[in-house]
């Protein structure tokens, strides 16, 4: 079993089975693996997406994580094999639109790990 989705921090309520992926805003603390493309700064929604989609994917070709940020997939990847899962919480994923997000990169990132060790 390996369950990972990605929510809207407006819309569940958080738990221990919850991992904040966001810049930080209010009571969140900043995630090593918050997207660093800002919409507004230069970068559309879709913009913003396909320039974090195509700099993790770099990264995770050269294996060039920094240590914080294997730390955090590392604990997500072992949340997501227990039977209760993983929820990736951040502020881009809207449930009213059908749009990927950056979390959407982190879990497509993952399943492809976990599929690949367990064949």
């Amino acid at each position: 079993m390996f369950n990972i989705t990605v929510v809207n921090v407006k819309y569940v309520r958080l738990g221990k089975h919850s991992i904040y992926i966001g810049r930080g805003a209010g009571r969140y603390t900043p995630s090593p693996l918050k997207n660093k493309f800002i919409v507004g700064r230069g970068y559309a929604v879709g913009e913003a997406f396909a320039a974090h989609r195509e700099w993790f994917t770099d990264k995770a070709k050269r294996k060039d994580f920094s240590p914080e940020e294997r730390l955090e997939l590392r604990r997500i990847y072992d949340m997501a094999q227990t039977d209760e899962g993983v929820q990736l919480v951040c502020h881009c994923k809207d449930p009213n639109q059908h749009r990927d997000c950056h979390g959407d990169t982190l879990k497509s990132y993952l399943e492809y790990l976990y599929n690949a060790n367990h064949p």
